[in-house]
């Protein structure tokens, strides 16, 4: 059975439809009077078919193709820029002052030392004496220091020298 209810109610209105009277109240239908039980739930109805898949829509038409914009024509060439005049030459710079005179280092000598790799690192490391002519500089191992001893040639034999396999 339907209900069927007036379109545009005011409020407190009444309506009887399917054998009951209802009251609007500004925003539904209300039943009015005694209200006779609740019946019990009904069954849950089985799911609804699926339905079947709608048609492809057809592919619309393919649109016109714009009209080629026009080439514009070329714009004239600028004239050339003008050329800057040249910088001035500098001032000559003034002349620096005279460097100092280096020292003159004192003559190297060579000496028979014994094998191995210390080398002279100071002069402070020479015990006694400076080399010059007649003189021998010598290496001694016990001290790691170098001595200085004269040197005295006798017919072709040398004293109180250190050799490095017979060679001076």
């Amino acid at each position: 059975m339907s209900l069927i209810f007036p379109s545009l109610p005011n409020i407190n209105d009444t309506t009887v439809t399917g054998g009951k009277t209802w009251t609007w109240d500004g925003s539904r239908w209300l039943p009015s009077g005694a209200v006779g039980y609740q019946g019990s739930t009904g069954y849950q109805g089985s799911v609804g078919y699926r339905g079947s898949s709608g048609d492809t829509g057809y592919q619309g038409s393919q649109g016109y193709t714009g009209s080629v914009g026009y080439v514009g024509s070329q714009g004239i060439q600028g004239v050339q820029g003008y050329r800057g005049t040249s910088g001035f030459t500098g001032s000559q710079g003034v002349q620096g002052d005279k460097g100092d005179i280096g020292y003159v280092g004192s003559a190297g000598v060579g000496y028979v030392g014994s094998a191995g790799t210390t080398l002279l690192a100071q002069l402070s490391d020479v015990i006694t004496g400076t080399p010059a002519n007649g003189y021998v500089l010598t290496y001694l191992s016990q001290n790691d220091k170098y001595n200085v001893i004269p040197l005295s040639v006798s017919d072709t034999t040398l004293s109180n020298t250190v050799m490095d396999g017979g060679n001076f």
